[in-house]
């Protein structure tokens, strides 16, 4: 059932034009910040005091009309990635951040906030300080459950680790 994952960094105003250039030398070419309009066409993203576009996803083939989406365009996107920064804890939705052609594949996204890591935010002041961006995966109900049905989903648990390298000796567990 996995769609893709994606990492949304957040760009304030005044970094905009450095990171839309900076896409290039990424092999991002033509990356500009987009949003959606009512009618569902891609369109500049209007000026705001920060952006959180779609940066890289994976894999490529399929979600390419993702690049450059700023989920923060509509106030229903901008108030479920703010719910999950002051959170500070990996949250699904079904509706909030509706990809590309979500409505004939309809399933579901899990976002993690990232923080920076020398910083450990407790508090919803600390966290909105913090934030550098998300992690986005997303997941399609018709191909999971495809893959249930056919066997191929038949692993007794799946585990995901998220550390922090940069803690010195050893790895810290940053979630579960």
């Amino acid at each position: 059932g996995f769609s893709a994952v994606e990492w949304i960094p957040r760009v304030s105003r005044r970094q905009r034009n450095k990171f839309e250039k900076r896409a290039g030398a990424d092999g991002l070419f033509d990356f500009h910040f987009m949003q959606r309009t009512k009618d569902g066409r891609r369109v500049k993203a209007a000026r705001r005091s920060h952006y959180f576009p779609v940066y890289f996803v994976e894999p490529y083939n399929g979600n390419e009309s993702e690049l450059g989406l700023d989920l923060a365009a509509d106030s229903r996107g901008a108030a479920f990635l703010a719910q999950v920064r002051d959170s500070g804890r990996i949250v699904a939705t079904h509706s909030e951040l509706r990809p590309t052609g979500a409505r004939r594949n309809p399933g579901f996204s899990v976002v993690l906030p990232v923080y920076r890591s020398s910083v450990a935010p407790f508090t919803e002041r600390e966290r909105r300080a913090a934030l550098t961006g998300y992690v986005r995966a997303r997941f399609r109900f018709d191909r999971l459950l495809e893959s249930l049905r056919s066997g191929a989903a038949e692993l007794p648990a799946l585990e995901i680790y998220i550390l922090d390298r940069d803690t010195g000796n050893s790895p810290s567990l940053i979630n579960f």
